[in-house]
């Protein structure tokens, strides 16, 4: 009898077998797939999330997503024949990646979008690659320049325009904001440190590997919640968000964001992470109606630009380790 192959399998095989194409750049479509349905689906996870969580709580949502992301990564990663063992010497970073990634992170970024709007978080979130580039420079891995600290400025007067520009009914949570700012800085905390493993797992790999030691603190945060959810009342609607955040943004996404680098270069793929905030505010009409107020716009330029002046690196330094901009934006 014939093996019956699920869509999301033939999905994820198409993505991954396209990292295998040798043509150059300059011959490929202007338009990179993959990495246009990595902004959709990373624009498109803020709404999603404010849609779910009508039916689901934020805790109850990190516990089922980590059993449904763990299984598929795991799963990936039979597929093409990756190990699950750490390397010798590799268990305290890998433990250390999988805290901070999977673990804190997700805590900080799912309970700062329930508190905030999609626009605002979206925003708020684009400021990853600068934090990296701070992190990096705190450790010694780079030396900071000029235009990493004027990009800096030039960000956080954006950021400052997005939270506090136009009326009161139109913003987030000054909490909920926070949060996803906090969220921001651990992760480019996170793909500093992950940086040296990457050299010796692929990035589904390591994430399959780590993210057990994330699963207590996520058992933590939403283990009670999980016990007093009504599954059985959640909607077909509901559900499909629910794919959309487990799923789509958090393991396709990913895939075809790895796959961008490999395809166009690090420094392009990182580019295309500038579009996620307008797909954001975008759905978030759309769908939920709500809408930023024109200031806010201008600050969501100004949050882009610093971000670019700042991240801004030769294209021959940045696609010589595509690895550094792995995480460049982490809307899962």
């Amino acid at each position: 009898m014939r093996r019956q192959i699920c869509v999301a399998e033939i999905l994820l095989f198409t993505i991954h077998q396209r990292s295998y194409l040798t043509v150059p750049p300059a011959r490929r479509w202007p338009i990179n797939l993959p990495l246009v349905i990595v902004v959709l689906c990373w624009g498109f996870n803020f709404v999603a999330l404010k849609v779910l969580y009508r039916e689901m709580t934020a805790p109850t949502v990190a516990v089922v997503r980590a059993g449904v992301m763990y299984f598929s990564l795991v799963s990936i990663c039979w597929f093409r024949k990756e190990s699950l063992r750490p390397l010798p010497g590799d268990r305290l970073g890998i433990a250390l990646s999988g805290l901070l990634t999977l673990g804190i992170y997700m805590v900080l970024f799912l309970e700062g979008t329930r508190q905030t709007v999609p626009g605002e978080a979206a925003t708020l979130l684009a400021t990853t690659p600068l934090f990296a580039v701070l992190w990096s420079a705190l450790f010694g891995i780079e030396r900071l320049r000029a235009s990493v600290i004027w990009g800096t400025l030039v960000s956080f007067v954006g950021v400052a325009t997005v939270m506090f520009g136009g009326g009161v009914s139109h913003h987030g949570t000054l909490i909920g904001n926070l949060l996803v700012l906090a969220s921001s800085v651990v992760w480019a905390l996170a793909a500093v440190q992950a940086k040296p493993l990457l050299a010796r797992y692929s990035p589904v790999q390591l994430l399959a590997v780590s993210m057990p030691y994330a699963l207590p603190l996520i058992g933590l945060y939403g283990g009670n919640s999980v016990v007093h959810t009504r599954f059985d009342r959640i909607s077909t609607v509901g559900w499909l968000m629910f794919a959309q955040v487990a799923f789509l943004s958090g393991v396709v996404a990913f895939v075809g964001f790895y796959t961008g680098i490999q395809q166009v270069g690090s420094a392009v793929a990182t580019r295309y992470q500038f579009f996620v905030p307008a797909v954001a505010v975008l759905f978030a009409a759309l769908i939920l109606g709500q809408v930023l107020q024109p200031i806010q716009f201008v600050g969501m330029g100004v949050v882009i630009l610093g971000v670019y002046l700042g991240s801004k690196k030769p294209e021959s330094s940045l696609d010589t380790h595509p690895e550094s901009v792995l995480f460049a934006h982490p809307a899962e």
